[in-house]
């Protein structure tokens, strides 16, 4: 008897991420995985659990070769704009393969920034055979656009991550931020919420930065007043998994953020949350049951930290709850994979006996 091939998928993505292996090394249990990588990059190579037999370098005079040694099924693109996503469409439906795109909620904080976009992208995603929204704000945004649309978030392997063991009895309140040194991150708003607490609180907490951007120098300005900020640069995800189980609670109050992955990285390392209610991923977070979440501004930064200088015992529940909340929902890479393993079943033709899902 014949035995049946795996589906061939191959991701074009930008660069390589720790989270998004976890997704691939899940999806290759029922699928045959390959990515195409645009730009090299330092976490590449920093990575233990990086397979070099899964990515692959791609480059503009290599892509129809690589496609067609290949052969894929199916090919997910990471982002309506990457490079080289055009060829690979073009040669996608010469072969008559199926390709999807797999895209983050956009900040159109203007109308002529949305009508803009759905003026130049709206053609391109209709004629895509689906796409892959990340969050429910952008799954209600793109399924209009295109009704073949699965709400399909970022992940992560919770397993990757040490879990911080809580004491009850701990007086001081360790706060990190993980990200990108950005405005647009809420650092500006962070600093400023300082300057809202007594001194009995500043006493008891301190706060790290880790991650590399121009809002650095700001954090240095302000290091020479409060002698309780660390600032660290980027962080492989071994090092980041010491540095969550290090601290209590993880704060991240971006004024814009499509999905946000170190808040889950937090949360799996037992960690209770304090994020702004712009960031992607807070749709799968209940205020008071797996932290707080908060507008984007300082006065609101500062209550939050009054209130776990209050209810230190809320710190131990909320990080608990989470750890539970990565372990069963979307936010698990083994769990959300199954989602996706259902969704490309039914966009593969019946006829096709060859092959198996």
């Amino acid at each position: 008897m014949k035995l049946k091939k795996k589906i061939k998928i191959v991701f074009l993505i930008s660069s390589y991420t720790e989270y998004n292996n976890d997704l691939f090394l899940s999806l290759k249990k029922y699928f045959n995985v390959k990515v195409l990588l645009i730009n090299l990059n330092e976490q590449l190579t920093n990575y233990k659990y990086f397979d070099k037999r899964t990515y692959l370098i791609l480059k503009k005079k290599n892509i129809k070769n690589i496609l067609t040694k290949l052969s894929p099924n199916i090919i997910i693109i990471g982002g309506y704009k990457i490079p080289y996503s055009d060829l690979v469409i073009k040669y996608s439906r010469a072969q008559n393969i199926k390709y999807f795109f797999w895209l983050e909620k956009i900040n159109f904080n203007f109308l002529l920034k949305k009508f803009y976009f759905i003026m130049m992208n709206k053609y391109k995603l209709e004629r895509a055979n689906g796409i892959l929204a990340v969050g429910t704000h952008a799954y209600n945004f793109y399924k209009n656009i295109n009704s073949n649309t699965i709400n399909f978030n970022y992940c992560i392997n919770p397993k990757r991550f040490t879990r911080k063991k809580l004491s009850k009895n701990n007086n001081r309140i360790n706060i990190l931020f993980v990200g990108q040194l950005l405005k647009r991150k809420g650092i500006k708003l962070i600093l400023d919420s300082l300057k809202l607490l007594d001194n009995k609180i500043l006493n008891s907490i301190f706060l790290t930065f880790v991650g590399n951007g121009p809002m650095a120098k700001n954090i240095d300005k302000i290091n020479k007043i409060f002698s309780f900020i660390s600032l660290k640069k980027f962080q492989s995800r071994k090092e980041l998994s010491n540095t969550y189980s290090k601290n209590n609670i993880f704060l991240f109050p971006s004024i814009y953020d499509g999905w946000g992955v170190a808040p889950m990285e937090a949360m799996a390392s037992g960690m209770a949350i304090i994020i702004s209610k712009n960031v992607g991923c807070a749709e799968y977070l209940t205020h008071k049951e797996n932290g707080l979440i908060i507008n984007s501004n300082s006065f609101e930064i500062s209550e939050a930290i009054k209130f776990y200088f209050k209810n230190k015992n809320k710190i131990l529940e909320y990080g608990k709850n989470n750890i539970d909340l990565l372990n069963r929902s979307n936010l698990n890479s083994n769990v959300n994979v199954l989602n996706l393993v259902k969704f490309l079943n039914k966009n593969i033709s019946k006829n096709n006996s060859n092959y198996k899902i």
